[in-house]
């Protein structure tokens, strides 16, 4: 991944349908991948259940949480301002 201005992306992987008894990944595994990708830079796991609604607001948080603390954030472009022009009646 190429992202402007910073080397250190922050990713959350996210195990959705952890409400089924037989997982594609166990909870283990996925902790282990992530280990695995992270090279200087913590990458989060989460299991999640859209079905339920299980976890799925704290795959978000974990995601922002890892935005806040690489210092990477979206810069406001600032808005130019336009010369003021004055109404002339004659």
């Amino acid at each position: 991944m190429d992202v402007k201005e910073t080397e250190n992306v922050p990713i959350v992987i996210v195990g959705n349908k952890c409400d089924k008894k037989e997982k594609e990944v166990s909870y283990a595994d996925g902790v282990a991948l992530a280990a695995k990708l992270s090279n200087n830079s913590h990458i989060g796991f989460v299991e999640t259940s859209a079905k339920t609604a299980f976890n799925v607001d704290l795959a978000f948080y974990t995601l922002i949480r890892s935005i806040r603390g690489n210092g990477v954030y979206m810069k406001k472009q600032k808005k130019e301002k336009k010369e003021k022009t004055k109404c002339l009646i004659l």
